[in-house]
């Protein structure tokens, strides 16, 4: 099973939700029924922070790149390769194809209808991928080189990198909003487990994150509620409860403000370790997370 963390904006939790998740089935999940391993992939691959926090043993490494074309002597500046990039990575500058290599996606369309094969493939770096381990748990995380422009293909290989491992339980830590990068960290997983704050600002986010799954994806989606003051949902909070209703949006877990974040944090510790007392609580997310998609 392949577990997608997102969220419409930072700050809501994901990251803390993520490590916290997979921490717990790593110490407790022969205890919960899991016989197999236990994956946790950063696929926040432009601001990565969970190897901060487990500092996992490194012991694979990969440079990831994308094709980019290469305009060679053949080319007689026809200009079909601008005519059909619908990013606008080619133009015509005095009768000759320039690309901009941050604007292209590497799609190879350019490639496949230039009339005179004057263009060919070369490879643009985009960043790394790394594989290690949290005592039994896999741990791999994807960086984006500085100054490169297209995430979605590093963060697609940092979860293949996972899932070949043949792991039982894969956690995709995703990047925050509802965009490409967001969608396809989702993509691989099946089911989106949306994190948000009880807040004006939470419900919009969980809206264009909802929209956006079931329009682009047709994925399964549940909500975590985070950093939920004490007490029922009041103001925001209770209007965002009644949202998921309305949606049909199961509400997985409410998960109250835990006063030793700040400090946890601070200290660049996960709040499990910090928190002990909330290993029981995700054992009981974990059982009510199969029980809501009907393992």
């Amino acid at each position: 099973m392949i577990i997608a963390i997102a969220g419409g904006h930072r700050g809501a939790g994901r990251t803390t939700v993520a490590t916290d998740l997979a921490l717990t089935l790593m110490q407790t999940g022969r205890d919960l029924g899991l016989s197999g391993r236990v994956a946790l992939v950063d696929a926040d691959v432009e601001q990565p922070a969970t190897d901060l926090l487990l500092r996992p043993l490194i012991r694979e490494r990969g440079e990831v790149s994308m094709p980019l074309p290469r305009v060679n002597e053949r080319c007689t500046g026809q200009g079909r390769c601008a005519e059909v990039c619908r990013f606008h990575a080619i133009a015509l500058y005095e009768g000759r194809p320039v690309v901009s290599p941050e604007l292209c996606c590497g799609c190879g369309l350019c490639l496949s209808e230039c009339p005179e094969g004057a263009l060919e493939e070369d490879r643009q770096p985009l960043g790394s991928v790394q594989m290690g381990r949290v005592g039994s748990m896999t741990w791999v995380g994807g960086r984006l080189d500085m100054g490169a422009s297209w995430p979605r293909p590093l963060i697609g290989e940092a979860i293949r990198w996972a899932t070949r491992r043949s792991c039982e339980f894969v956690i995709v830590d995703g990047p925050a909003g509802a965009g490409p990068p967001a969608l396809e960290a989702m993509r691989a997983g099946d089911l989106a487990l949306v994190v948000v704050e009880p807040s004006a600002l939470g419900l919009a986010a969980l809206q264009r994150t909802l929209s956006a799954a079931r329009e682009h994806l047709s994925l399964p989606v549940m909500v975590v509620i985070n950093k939920r003051p004490p007490g029922a949902e009041v103001g925001a909070g209770a209007e965002l409860v009644a949202y998921c209703r309305q949606e049909r949006v199961p509400i997985m877990a409410r998960i109250d403000i835990d006063e030793r974040a700040p400090s946890a944090r601070a200290r660049g510790v996960p709040l499990i370790v910090a928190n002990p007392e909330r290993i029981a609580l995700f054992q009981e997310f974990y059982r009510t997370l199969l029980q809501g998609v009907g393992v």
